[in-house]
């Protein structure tokens, strides 16, 4: 994992976070909710992490499929001579 896939991980974590806590009113246990918000965000951006993460696998795993499938030219049988 490179350090630009670590913003996959690192970016939905922090949105979901502000918007938690932003969203949050008058609440009787705000340590609680403080938890709670950050164990959301924590999962959710491991989740999304995860996910960029199988998708890049998947493409990658098919590109190398594809290009095995491929018929490869025999280069003697293009030239004809006359």
């Amino acid at each position: 994992m490179s350090n630009l896939d670590i913003r996959y991980y690192v970016i939905p974590m922090i949105v979901i976070f502000i918007l938690g806590i932003a969203g949050t009113g008058g609440i009787a246990f705000p340590l609680l909710n403080f938890l709670m918000i950050t164990l959301v965000a924590c999962v959710s951006g491991g989740l999304i992490g995860a996910l960029h993460q199988l998708f890049g696998f998947v493409m990658h795993f098919n590109t190398e499929y594809k290009k095995k499938r491929t018929p490869k030219k025999d280069l003697k049988t293009q030239y004809h001579e006359i």
